[in-house]
């Protein structure tokens, strides 16, 4: 029982720092990352609805990774 609170307190504090991250990219930036983690969408639906290019928003997503690995 104690494992799963504790598995489950990592969690919260994964997703704390996820969405600080997020919060910190800005314009197409925030709305690819924002679709893609918290929304879970395909590159395709992504680039559909934000009116880019597929790789256009390839591009972005690459930029975007980046930045959440050198967190």
């Amino acid at each position: 029982h104690d494992k799963y609170e504790k598995l489950l307190e990592i969690k919260r504090r994964l997703k704390v720092r996820a969405e600080t991250i997020i919060n910190s990219f800005e314009g197409i930036e925030y709305k690819g990352a924002y679709k893609r983690f918290v929304e879970k969408k395909k590159l395709e639906e992504i680039a559909e609805e934000l009116h880019y290019s597929v790789d256009g928003i390839k591009k972005i997503s690459s930029r975007i990774t980046k930045a959440l690995d050198g967190h």
